[in-house]
Parts: structure tokens; C-alpha cells; sequence
């Protein structure tokens, strides 16, 4: 699988990541390492049994139609989200957030939960993923390595900014990304049924 997809995959899977950690700097509240670990763990993990799923139903159907299914799974999310990101609007709870007060700690139960809440997003392109034929070790570290990576970037851009333009735009530029992937997918096989 191209590194290049991988990098698409994480970073469109994790962008959610990014917005929550801003959200989370701007209530000057911090995740430490360890339970960042914990939260992209568990991202890694629900991804991983999502592709593997994907992987088993891959079996009953030919291969053609599997690609074909996966990229358009993924276009369908990918669309999904970019209809979710224009139709919602900037949440006025970030906008009244104080950034003067103490940076205090979550703790591990928030850290669970917040894991499993943001895990909600990979499951989508991780079973598309899977019906395509990919496999679920590289595509749950690709999620895991993302996870880490915007949700501590997020907290660092919300506690010393206090912007909330990337919890606007983050859904509308992992949709872009999704539907980039899908079409990654299907490419090859449009280009097989022309020939």
C-alpha cells in the first residue's frame, strides 16, 4: 500500500482529532501523553477490526465489485461528511471558552471515552478500506500514528491561540480527503472497464 494513502487515511481519520483538542486547549484542559496513547490505541484498535470486517465480507463478493464497493463506500462518507460540515454550524460554546484559567488534567475514564467517541470516525473508511483488500495492520498504525499527532497538536493550538477555525474546517477537509481516497480506489477499475 503507497505511504502516500496512508498519510490520506490517518490524516483524514484523526482531522475530528484535531477540532477536539483545539476544543480541549481552549478549556484549558490538558491530555497527557499516556492517555493520548490510550485514546489513538483505541482508535487503532476499533479500525483494525472495522478493516478486518470489511476483509470477511470481501470474500463473498469478486474482486472488481469489492474495489468498486470500498471506493464508492468511501466517496458516500466522504460526501456524508462534507454535507454534515455545511450543514452544522460553528459550535458558540468555543467562542465563550476562557483561556485564563489553569490548565487542568483529564482523567482516564474521559480518556476511554474520549477514545471510543472519536474512534466513531474511522470505522467508515476502515471497513471501505477492508472491502478494497487492504491491510488493517498498516491502516490501524496509520489511524493510530494520526491520532497522537493531531490530538496533541490540537491541545497545543487551543490553549495558546484560542481559535476555533480548525474545529470549523476539519470536517470539510477530511471529507475532501475521503473522497480523494475513494476515487483513488475506483481508479483503477474505471480505467480497467474503459479498456
Amino acid at each position: 500500500m503507497p505511504w502516500a494513502k496512508l498519510i490520506f487515511i490517518g490524516t483524514a481519520t484523526n482531522l475530528d482529532n484535531m477540532g477536539i483538542g483545539v476544543a480541549y486547549g481552549l478549556k484549558r484542559k490538558a491530555i497527557p501523553f499516556l492517555y493520548n496513547l490510550i485514546i489513538a490505541f483505541i482508535s487503532a484498535l476499533v479500525t483494525f477490526f472495522a478493516v478486518i470486517s470489511g476483509g470477511w465480507l470481501r470474500q463473498y463478493i469478486s474482486q472488481n465489485f469489492a474495489d468498486l464497493s470500498g471506493g464508492i463506500l468511501i466517496i458516500f462518507l466522504g460526501l456524508y461528511t462534507l454535507w454534515q460540515s455545511r450543514a452544522s454550524a460553528t459550535d458558540p460554546a468555543l467562542q465563550t471558552l476562557s483561556t485564563t484559567e489553569t490548565m487542568s488534567i483529564i482523567s482516564w475514564q474521559e480518556s476511554i471515552v474520549l477514545g471510543f467517541t472519536l474512534s466513531i470516525n474511522c470505522i467508515g473508511i476502515a471497513f471501505g478500506e477492508g472491502i478494497a483488500g487492504n491491510s488493517p495492520w498498516l491502516i490501524a498504525l496509520s489511524v493510530g500514528i494520526f491520532a497522537i499527532a493531531t490530538l496533541e497538536a490540537g491541545v497545543k493550538i487551543g490553549s495558546k491561540v484560542a481559535t476555533a477555525w480548525i474545529d470549523k474546517y476539519s470536517a470539510l477537509v477530511s471529507a475532501l480527503l475521503l473522497i480523494g481516497i475513494g476515487f483513488y480506489e475506483l481508479l483503477p477499475n474505471i480505467q480497467d472497464l474503459l479498456c
